[in-house]
């Protein structure tokens, strides 16, 4: 179902609208990327049970927002992945490079 949602959102979000084929495998791996994360959670939460009577709420919000960073990671990789696969990586001209004493890299 979520590989579903972000094939659409991946499809017909952009400007730029990617095929179909383009868009499906990108969107299946982040689907299945979101899924394992989800279970990644339901087993680590049984864990947090006992330890929140020690740390009390603090402890289920940042391991909430680690779970909704990674999540978001993943979903914003599949957009990079569909983006790459359907207009090309950009040129090595167009690619931002550091400013500063790093310099660009010969």
């Amino acid at each position: 179902v979520m590989a579903f949602a972000l094939l659409l959102a991946y499809r017909l979000l952009p400007m730029r609208r990617p095929d179909w084929s383009e868009a499906a495998l990108p969107a299946l791996g982040a689907g299945i990327g979101f899924a394992l994360l989800t279970q990644l959670f339901t087993v680590i939460a049984p864990y947090l049970a006992g330890t929140a009577s020690l740390y009390g709420t603090i402890a289920a919000i940042f391991v909430l927002l680690t779970w909704l960073q990674l999540s978001a990671q993943v979903v914003l990789l599949g957009v990079a992945w569909v983006k790459i696969r359907a207009f090309g990586a950009p040129p090595r001209e167009e690619v931002p490079w550091p400013t500063g004493d790093q310099g660009r890299p010969g």
